[in-house]
């Protein structure tokens, strides 16, 4: 009776055992899969904060290279460096 026992004890400690080592490691997997989620999401944030700093900085650009290419900004720095000559009148008198 007694080994029959034993190996009857034996036998639930060895399900026990495999049965907490197994909840461990779904626990565990559980977490890290959790905390990549987190990580990711964190990351996804970033990148957006980023992309619409990238996008602002664009936009800033698009908006001074539209004013150094304007007319009124071209005629006034050249207004310092050059001389606008001005085409003289002729006189033509038909008799």
């Amino acid at each position: 009776m007694s080994i029959k026992r034993y190996n009857q004890n034996f036998s639930k400690f060895i399900f026990y055992t495999f049965f907490i080592i197994i909840i461990t490691i779904l626990f565990l997997s559980k977490l890290t899969i959790k905390n990549e989620c987190v990580k990711t999401q964190l990351a996804i944030e970033n990148l957006h904060k980023l992309q619409i700093s990238n996008s602002n900085i664009v936009k800033q650009l698009q908006s001074n290279k539209e004013f150094l290419m304007s007319e009124k900004y071209i005629s006034e720095y050249l207004s310092n460096e050059m001389t606008v000559a001005t085409p003289e009148t002729l006189l033509i008198e038909i008799r």
